[in-house]
């Protein structure tokens, strides 16, 4: 299970004011340290709540080694530490995101200037979400989602988050790195392990009352541990909950309406433009899934056929598009399709889609159209599913995790 947080502690990403408080400048009078609730943020450090996150003297110790994945706000970097080993000699490797601070994604809340205000003050207000994420970030704890390391601003130029480096990639790249000769998609085991480990993100997330709204095979990362975790709680990630009742969530941001994220995991009522919460996760979850055990089949990719589908081969749908798909979309007709196929896949979906406890029910589970038909994170961690393959818990998806990259020899083809 996700290492919890001590009892009593709750997360709170609120900012006031623009998450401004105050400033120190140089002897220019360039803001050089950005303070706001408990989070100080400069050019050699991170501390939030009066504790030091970095562990490094400044950006200058990382040697970048080039890019490995870009964003509509930031693009991140594969780094390792200058002459820097670990204690058994093995050098230490990074992953660098860079949000430029003139980049019009990080600007989408706008604080007027007042009389006698610097223009790096204004953009500092601007910046405003990305507070929001590194102080959200300073405060999870769960073995599952990317850990935040440190961070560095870079006055009125760009703040860079220093992560965890994940050395095979994504899902999606994994699947794109296979063999063409071989099997392109995980096996069953591996399926249920990265099942196991989402959903121990999820349930974390999700009782912290935090959705993180763009769940896709880029977004959830693997390394030759074993270890599967979902990343980029990014601007678009943020929504804030207050508890109504023991089984209901509502909304107190405003966000729940708010169409962000990848169109092709969005839920039924997101393309809608519906009220949403947390089953609009467990849909993007299932697809992802989904996509783990056919080697990238997604249901709503216009004209992909059964089998790995490439990117350079995935037709963009306009969400009007997509909301009139799936209103005839039926996850029963979709494991029909599915039995139908002409593929070595090494799942029966006809079994799948008959018995209980297995892969197919979790997916069943997490693909209904009618959000409240979805099964909570919670509830899907208890699927008897994972016992039949000894998960119960971190560490025994890690091995199987394991046992699969090295059956496929994929510790060769990482990162």
């Amino acid at each position: 299970m996700p290492v919890k947080k001590p009892p009593g502690l709750s997360i709170d990403i609120n900012i006031t004011n623009g998450g401004y408080n105050s400033i120190e400048e140089d002897d220019q009078g360039l803001i050089t340290t950005y303070r706001a609730e408990g989070l100080s943020i400069g050019r050699n450090y991170l501390r939030f709540q009066g504790n030091y996150i970095s562990h490094f003297q400044s950006l200058e110790d990382f040697i970048e080694l080039g890019i490995i994945g870009r964003g509509i706000s930031s693009v991140v970097k594969k780094a390792k530490l200058n002459n820097t080993e670990d204690g058994y000699g093995k050098m230490q490797f990074y992953a660098l995101k860079v949000l430029s601070l003139g980049n019009p994604a990080n600007q989408n809340i706008h604080f007027p200037a007042i009389d006698g205000q610097k223009d790096e003050e204004v953009e500092m207000k601007q910046s405003s979400m990305l507070i929001q994420e590194l102080k959200m970030l300073c405060q999870l704890n769960c073995e599952c989602l990317i850990p935040l390391v440190g961070a560095f601003y870079e006055p009125g130029v760009s703040v860079t988050m220093v992560l965890e480096y994940m050395d095979c990639g994504s899902i999606s790249d994994f699947l794109d790195s296979l063999p063409r000769n071989g099997s392109k998609r995980f096996s069953e085991e591996a399926v249920i392990s990265i099942a196991y480990q989402i959903l121990n993100a999820l349930e974390y997330l999700h009782g912290e009352h935090i959705l993180h709204r763009d769940i896709k095979p880029a977004n959830v990362l693997l390394d030759t541990s074993g270890s599967v975790k979902l990343s980029d709680l990014g601007l678009s990630g943020l929504a804030r909950y207050a508890r109504r009742d023991q089984d209901q969530l509502e909304n107190t941001s405003g966000l729940n309406h708010t169409i962000c994220g990848t169109s092709l995991y969005l839920s039924p009522e997101r393309l809608r433009d519906k009220a949403y919460g947390s089953p609009s996760d467990i849909w993007a979850f299932g697809l992802v899934i989904l996509e783990c055990a056919t080697g990238g089949w997604n249901p709503l990719i216009h004209g992909s056929k059964f089998g790995n589908c490439p990117k350079k081969h995935r037709r963009s749908r306009s969400i009007i598009d997509l909301a009139v798909i799936l209103e005839d979309f039926d996850v029963e007709n979709m494991f029909f399709e599915l039995q139908q196929a002409d593929t070595d896949t090494v799942i029966d979906w006809k079994l799948e889609s008959e018995r209980e406890n297995g892969i197919g029910e979790i997916i069943r589970f997490s693909l209904q159209k009618m959000p409240d038909k979805r099964i909570p994170a919670k509830l899907l961690l208890k699927s008897p599913c994972f016992e039949e393959y000894y998960i119960d818990s971190i560490d025994a998806a890690h091995l199987v995790m394991q046992e699969f990259l090295t059956s496929v020899e994929a510790t060769r083809k990482c990162i």
